[in-house]
């Protein structure tokens, strides 16, 4: 029973860590692409490019944090206003 209980913590873990890495991937394939691609368009003074990378980053940003809340009505609904901080981000430069 204990050896089942194992596997079954192990297989969860396994799991977890799988969507974990599908996430990260995910975000680096589109966020931070995206902000290369604004970062490279505004030096080269390319405004409507990184105007249009901008939109196109964002809208992939929602749709990546939609998909991570899920459509969960046990969940708080996913709306402006919904997913603020109590004290604000901390930004590198």
């Amino acid at each position: 029973m204990i050896g089942r209980r194992r596997d079954r913590d192990h297989g969860a873990r396994a799991r977890e860590l799988e969507a974990r890495e599908r996430h990260a991937l995910e975000i680096h394939d589109n966020l931070v692409q995206g902000l290369t691609a604004i970062h490279w368009a505004l030096e080269a003074g390319a405004y409507d490019q990184a105007r249009e990378a901008t939109r196109t980053t964002l809208a992939q940003a929602q749709a990546i944090i939609g998909d991570l809340l899920g459509d969960d009505p046990a969940a708080n609904a996913f709306a402006p206003g919904s997913l603020r901080r109590d004290a604000p981000a901390a930004h590198k430069p």
